[in-house]
């Protein structure tokens, strides 16, 4: 909801006023950093919208946006491997025409707008020109140099700004119950996304996860070949698990929600709901990432004399043993593989080959080659 974002207030006072007055813009543009809270925004704003208690957050219409399964509120993904594709956005847009399910009003969330380019942005931009009534759209960036300036003429812009290291481990700890240590290894774990590292603590398997990543980066050096397949396997089980807890959440949320759904709502969301877990197995991948990148960067603070702004604190002994050989050229070409990474993963190759690929070329770096 609404009121619990933090350090947002330019962004919810201008969000509660529309809500006060039951009068949304057809369109917002969420820009900021990741981990400001920008799709808890959008989810707060449409729970404030249609719940008829004004975003309570307990019942049945807050708890089912809260877990992204009410039938008219849609969070989309670019599915392209360099951004949103035509067919995607028509698909969408006409959609919009259609009337919502349940309530009075449908929300359209695009995450990872700036990746909406040339016949894409076209496409929705005659949407938004000309808007369905009882439709809004939120597009969620990171920043605005790669949006087309008419989209952005169209759009209500709301920043969203970057919060200190600190006051985010303030938050985790009250959110979680986690302790300062345990908050500042969230952040790690999640590249500081306030979220996500909330979220992290929360996941038993998530910290196993991160446990067993932080395991093989100690040991890396020492892996022959062999070993360095063998661990990639490994956290390719590990991933998994992780992504077997969406799955078997999903499946109940569905099983529950049969009796209200129609065949074609029920279809779609059994669609969604297959987008979302494939866009799980990329973000628990991506985490691995983010858990490898942060013990790299630790590793050049501590070289760097940086202590303070380390957050893999309960990998003190490694991080210190590491940074006695690892040059500022070598954790370049770390964090350069881990990049190519990503992209490999945007561009649906396999899981396994991308971490095979990664650890072998850690190994070079972490054996100062």
């Amino acid at each position: 909801m609404l009121a619990d974002l933090i350090g947002q207030e330019e962004a919810t006072t201008l969000l509660n006023a529309a809500l006060r007055m039951r009068r949304l813009s057809h369109a917002y543009l969420f820009v900021g950093p990741a981990g400001l809270g920008k799709l808890d925004a959008a989810r707060g704003l449409a729970a404030g919208f249609l719940c008829e208690r004004g975003g309570c957050g307990t019942c049945s219409i807050c708890q089912r946006i809260a877990r992204d399964t009410y039938p008219d509120f849609r969070i989309l993904e670019p599915d392209g491997a360099t951004g949103y594709l035509i067919d995607q956005v028509r698909e969408l847009t006409h959609d919009a025409t259609r009337a919502p399910h349940e309530g009075t009003h449908k929300f359209y969330v695009l995450l990872g707008a700036d990746q909406l380019g040339g016949a894409a942005a076209n496409a929705l931009l005659k949407t938004l020109e000309e808007p369905p009534e009882a439709v809004t759209f939120i597009l969620i960036a990171h920043s605005l140099t790669s949006l087309l300036p008419t989209v952005l003429s169209r759009c209500q812009v709301l920043r969203f700004k970057p919060l200190p290291t600190e006051k985010m481990v303030e938050i985790i700890c009250a959110r979680t119950g986690a302790d300062a240590k345990g908050a500042r290894i969230s952040l790690a774990a999640t590249g500081s996304v306030l979220a996500d590292a909330c979220s992290f603590w929360d996941s038993p398997k998530r910290r196993a996860t991160r446990g067993e990543v932080v395991r093989i980066v100690r040991d890396l050096a020492s892996y022959d070949d062999r070993e360095v397949l063998a661990a990639a396997l490994a956290l390719v089980s590990s991933l998994e698990g992780v992504n077997a807890e969406l799955k078997k959440q999903q499946e109940a949320e569905l099983a529950a929600q049969a009796e209200l759904l129609s065949k074609v709502a029920r279809t779609r969301l059994e669609q969604y709901n297959k987008k979302k877990l494939t866009a799980a197995t990329r973000r628990s991948t991506s985490e691995v990432f983010s858990v490898i990148s942060g013990l790299l960067r630790d590793a050049l603070a501590q070289r760097n004399g940086a202590a303070e702004v380390i957050l893999n604190v309960d990998a003190l002994d490694f991080i210190t043993r590491i940074a006695a050989c690892l040059t500022p050229d070598a954790a370049r070409r770390g964090q350069e593989a881990i990049m190519r990474a990503r992209r490999q993963l945007g561009q649906n190759v396999g899981v396994q080959l991308i971490l095979e690929t990664l650890l072998f070329s850690l190994r070079e770096v972490l054996t100062c080659q």
